[in-house]
């Protein structure tokens, strides 16, 4: 079944790279490594760079993955534990560990674009969010990793009209000055309706 999604995922990427080639900066599909009988890490580099597939992400930072992506020039989107990210938001000492366990160790050799802090995250944890970037933007500020975090369209009150869009909670308008004053984007699911 994995393997079928996966599949199914590759093959939505490839329609896509050749209806909007040359229209877009780049296209990036997401790699998970939960799942029975997927290709390996090198096998999936390799794919995506024979189709032109020129972005990455992926929902943890994964040694073999990150290994296989070495010198690969693919942009790489790499999403931290949830559970992660009251402990960075605790400190720069935190910020900096992670850092060095997950993107140190394969920098500059895979290519890092962004880092995101948290996925879909509610409730009490949201408040972790900020502090969390501005730890992990002090760790990387050398290398020109952006940090950003991955919301649900419903943190918006309203988006109706895209003109009209207002942010539902406070927290979030922090967070946002927060990525445009870095220049980072704000990452967003977009479910199917």
């Amino acid at each position: 079944m994995e393997l079928q999604r996966a599949a199914s995922v590759l093959a939505t990427a490839l329609v896509l790279t050749s209806i909007l080639a040359g229209r877009v900066q780049s296209v990036g599909v997401c790699y998970g490594v939960h799942g029975d009988r997927l290709p390996k890490p090198a096998e999936v580099v390799q794919l995506y760079k024979s189709n032109g597939i020129t972005a990455i992400g992926l929902y943890e930072p994964d040694v073999q993955t990150l290994l296989a992506l070495n010198g690969s020039n693919i942009g790489v989107l790499i999403d931290m534990a949830d559970a992660n990210v009251p402990r960075l938001a605790s400190g720069a000492a935190q910020a900096d560990l992670w850092v060095q366990l997950n993107i140190k160790r394969y920098y500059p050799g895979v290519s890092f674009r962004y880092i995101a802090v948290g996925n879909e995250l509610a409730g009490a944890a949201t408040q972790s969010i900020l502090p969390a970037i501005k730890n992990l933007n002090a760790a990387l500020a050398k290398a020109g990793i952006k940090v950003s975090t991955a919301v649900k369209m419903d943190v918006l009150a309203t988006s109706s009209p895209p003109s009209s869009a207002v942010f539902k909670d406070d927290y979030m308008k922090q967070i946002v000055a927060l990525l445009g004053a870095t220049g980072a984007p704000l990452l967003v699911n977009v479910a199917e309706i």
